[in-house]
């Protein structure tokens, strides 16, 4: 997958046990067994692909040539995007950098997943 510039969004499965439990939420409501997003960023001067993702130290830069090289990567590099929205999303992804988990919204978005929601008073 060599088609890939800055802003663009790939969809991965990652590994561990909150990745899993994810992907037990998208198999209980029939969705992709998908667990994560990073966005591609810049290529530095080695030729690395940079991204940014979110993980629960905090949104940081990940090297994502590994998840270029998975088939089961998903990108949005088809969707048509222009220069001034590239630089748009990378400024955005970039401004969260340092920000940590929201763990309140991970534990809601759980309890959505299983329908629970509402029996541990989360409204």
């Amino acid at each position: 997958m060599t088609d890939v510039k800055p802003g663009d969004v790939l969809i991965v499965r990652n590994t561990g046990i909150f990745s899993w439990l994810i992907m037990f939420g998208a198999i209980l409501r029939g969705q992709p067994l998908y667990s994560h997003a990073i966005v591609m960023h810049h290529v530095d001067d080695a030729g690395i692909r940079w991204g940014i993702e979110g993980r629960p130290s905090g949104v940081g830069w990940v090297n994502i040539e590994a998840w270029l090289a998975n088939p089961s990567t998903l990108t949005t590099a088809a969707q048509p995007k222009t220069d001034t929205q590239r630089l748009v999303i990378c400024a955005g992804v970039e401004a969260m950098l340092g920000t940590p988990y929201d763990w309140d919204a991970v534990a809601i978005d759980a309890m959505d997943m299983i329908g629970a929601r509402e029996l541990w008073g989360m409204s």
